[in-house]
């Protein structure tokens, strides 16, 4: 099946499990709550899937998505299998070591708003293990199926090539 956004998106065509739509209604009261990631995908500009997305293939990742009532948001992506500091300590690490860790988890913190009349979130960054990503407005188009959320996001720089991406999630019930 495939599905539009409220823009033109190489993204937004690619199938969600189940009746994936762009449904505006209650955007904000269906986003609130936690969510863990399913699926990302990286798309070139000429619509070809990123071989290799930044953290990995989503089967080797995982991550947490959280939207409060009070505006308040928190991301966290990781690669799964992520070798431990061989001195165990929480400040530790070897030069090498905390590159590799870096290297392999992002996460942000911050508010949020909706555009109701769009279907679209932004994410506004307070904290990043990314530096740069700190004081950055993200712009998502929000896509729901049942329990499903897809985050498409809009072209952007990574690997020093334009590319478009989207985070399908889950939403979380329980432990």
């Amino acid at each position: 099946m495939t599905f539009q956004a409220s823009r033109p998106s190489i993204v937004a065509k690619l199938p969600l499990g189940g009746d994936g739509e762009l449904n505006v209604a209650n955007t904000r009261e269906r986003l609130i709550g936690c969510w863990r990631m399913v699926d990302w995908k990286v798309i070139l500009d000429n619509g070809v899937e990123d071989d290799l997305p930044p953290l990995g293939k989503a089967r080797d990742g995982g991550g947490i998505l959280i939207y409060g009532a009070a505006g308040m948001m928190s991301a966290m992506l990781s690669r799964q299998q992520r070798p431990p500091f061989v001195d165990g300590s929480l400040d530790g690490g070897t030069v090498e070591e905390r590159a590799a860790a870096f290297q392999t988890i992002i996460s942000y913190a911050g508010t949020f708003e909706v555009d109701e009349e769009k279907g679209e979130v932004t994410h506004i960054v307070s904290y990043a293990t990314h530096p740069n990503l700190v004081g950055q407005r993200m712009l998502r188009i929000c896509i729901f199926s049942g329990d499903r959320l897809k985050l498409d996001t809009p072209s952007m720089i990574m690997g020093g090539k334009s590319r478009a991406s989207y985070i399908e999630w889950e939403r979380v019930s329980g432990p």
